[in-house]
């Protein structure tokens, strides 16, 4: 079984550094995701998945996409 999905997310940024001092900054991005389910056995299903989101910040005088391209793998058990 396959599956599609979009949505909203909110997006938190917390950095502390020598160089930039502290930056703390929060909002809302966006994120797509798709993936697969199959069923191995009767009670065992595996699951993959592959997320993108997008959030642009402003914690300092330069902008940051805090987003990214995130992976996942499951394994299910039925009873």
């Amino acid at each position: 079984m396959f599956c599609f999905g979009a949505g909203f997310g909110y997006y938190m940024y917390d950095e502390k550094s020598a160089a930039f001092g502290e930056a703390k900054k929060s909002n809302i991005g966006f994120c797509v995701v798709g993936g697969t389910s199959m069923r191995v056995l009767k009670s065992l299903a595996l699951d993959c998945r592959i997320k993108y989101s997008t959030c642009s910040l402003k914690p300092a005088d330069f902008k940051v996409n805090i987003g990214g391209l995130t992976f996942g793998f499951g394994l299910g058990l039925g009873f």
